[in-house]
């Protein structure tokens, strides 16, 4: 193979370093290939090396002739070589959701098409042409957007998602499809300057080079410095995670105590922490402040059900806002243990009872269910208090109370399960009737 030497092709060089970096040996990858002149001559890598590829072609029927004639040269290029190649076709009145931009469903639809034909053909990975200069345009969106650290350094390489053109320009892409006639198409709409990223690539970094003629080499040391930055603040948060985040009845939560007193350059670690954690909560002053309250406040409502309290975060995968039990059963022979579906279970014990009670089985209902706002419990010494009050006090979690539930004997309420018994109903210790509740949500 050395009739297309590394001294010569800059492009085979960085292609061949991100091989070895990423082991794609004897690995077969599934490659994104639009007609364009950057996955044409990835297509083209692949095959003088004899790496195992896929072809994927998605017609979006945007542009009419122009992109029938894309999946024509694909089709083409992919049978001269022996590359196997899959057409995907994008309907947009179909595919495009709600409050999603045409852009965004393109991007969403071919991703989704990519790993399922990964998928179907069992390979190992979904290689993309994304080159250093591709690079450089998302870095000045990101940077004009307000991105945080993450936002401006080169997304690494997840599980399956690789890039191995990553460190090569678009001059060395040019050089290499032109000297090995690789054929290409170019998308007209790429010169004009109606989208954000084409008025960067046609206007901004032109004047940049024009300013600055080794631009690409200082922004190349900025990104080697951010992305090194970036690693340090990656495992930091990794570790922070690994020495407080806990588990608990079904859910985890991370405790941010480490991080008091608050200080400003705190906020790029608990970014990073979030991210990692996939937790959807964009506002960090709001969060910062919070972190020095006793009372609850509710970070996201939906699944998952996130709050934090007392400079502790508290997430719930399966929990929402307004998720509250349901259970609601009479409990009948008080020989055997109640079962309250989804909530755990109450017996009769006279071995660390919870609760003592003066009950008369034969003639008493007894009902379990959710606590309600009307419900009150007689407290000896204290008079009369709303549950809702009595759960406040007790200073139960948002999820806690949700899960709340009250015995009552006649309709009334004697028991707020696990934490209050009330005084109408109340026995000495060794009297009356010995009441155990074991729940997760008690914990």
């Amino acid at each position: 193979m050395t009739h297309y030497s590394n001294k010569f092709f800059p492009l085979v060089n960085a292609f061949l370093s991100e091989v070895k970096r990423l082991g794609l040996e004897n690995k077969v990858c599934v490659l994104g290939v639009s007609g364009g002149v950057d996955s044409m001559s990835l297509l083209t890598l692949f095959h003088l090396h004899q790496f195992k590829a896929i072809a994927v072609h998605v017609n979006y029927h945007l542009r009419g002739e122009e992109s029938d004639a894309d999946e024509e040269l694909v089709k083409s290029y992919c049978k001269r070589l022996g590359i196997p190649l899959h057409i995907i076709h994008f309907q947009k009145e179909r595919e495009i959701l709600k409050s999603e931009s045409l852009q965004m469903a393109a991007r969403r639809f071919r991703y989704e098409k990519f790993e399922w034909v990964r998928i179907q053909e069992k390979a190992d990975f979904i290689a993309l042409a994304h080159h250093f200069d591709d690079w450089v345009e998302t870095f000045f969106l990101h940077l004009s957007r307000g991105s945080g650290l993450r936002g401006l350094v080169q997304p690494p390489d997840d599980s399956l998602i690789i890039r191995p053109l990553r460190l090569a320009s678009k001059g060395d892409i040019l050089q290499f499809a032109q000297a090995y006639a690789v054929p290409w198409r170019e998308d007209a709409s790429n010169s004009t300057s109606k989208y954000e990223r084409n008025r960067i690539r046609n206007e901004v970094l032109p004047l940049l080079q024009s300013i600055h003629p080794r631009v690409a080499t200082g922004l190349r040391h900025t990104f080697e410095n951010l992305e090194v930055t970036f690693k340090y603040l990656h495992l930091q948060a990794q570790e922070y995670l690994r020495l407080y985040k806990f588990l608990i009845f079904q859910g985890y939560k991370i405790s941010l105590k480490p991080l008091l007193p608050w200080r400003e350059e705190y906020g790029a670690l608990l970014q990073e922490i979030l991210f990692l954690e996939e937790l959807p909560i964009s506002d960090l002053n709001s969060l910062s402040k919070a972190l020095t309250t006793t009372e609850s406040k509710i970070w996201h409502i939906g699944f998952p059900l996130i709050f934090s309290r007392n400079a502790e975060l508290y997430i719930y995968p399966n929990e929402h806002r307004f998720n509250k039990i349901s259970v609601e059963k009479v409990w009948t022979d008080l020989q055997k243990p109640c079962d309250l579906s989804g909530w755990g279970r109450v017996y009769v014990t006279d071995q660390d009872a919870d609760a003592w009670m003066s009950l008369d089985p034969q003639n008493t209902k007894i009902l379990f269910r959710p606590w309600h706002s009307e419900d009150f419990i007689l407290i000896p010494n204290s008079g009369r208090k709303k549950v809702s009050a009595l759960l406040k006090d007790k200073k139960l979690t948002l999820v806690q109370r949700n899960k709340t539930l009250v015995m009552t004997v006649n309709g009334e309420v004697a028991w707020v399960v696990g934490l209050q018994v009330d005084g109408r109903f109340k026995a000495k210790p060794g009297q009356g009737i010995g009441l155990k509740a074991v729940s997760g949500w008690l914990e």
